[in-house]
């Protein structure tokens, strides 16, 4: 049964005097039932709407080009970065 199939079910149990407050009662606990469902997925489909109208960043670019581990260590010593500063830079 759907939302709105339940409340149709409702305005024609108030429409009748006979028996209304049952046919009422037991469609409100029908829609309690239901509500925390209809609410996740309210809120799942307006992840996925926000998500797919966000504009895409940008990737991050470095200002300049990243020291591997077998170029020369930017201090001027001759060694390899990795047998230099890499341990300085890892220790920050």
């Amino acid at each position: 049964l759907s939302i709105a199939a339940l409340f149709a079910d409702i305005a024609g149990a108030l429409e009748d005097s006979e028996e209304s407050a049952e046919v009422f009662l037991a469609s409100m606990a029908e829609i309690a039932e239901q509500l925390p469902w209809v609410m996740m997925n309210y809120a799942e489909c307006g992840c996925l709407l926000s998500d797919m109208l966000q504009e895409p960043q940008e990737p991050y670019r470095r200002e300049q080009p990243k020291i591997g581990r077998n170029d020369p260590c930017f201090c001027g010593s001759g060694k390899k970065y990795k047998n230099c500063c890499i341990h300085a830079a890892n220790d920050d």
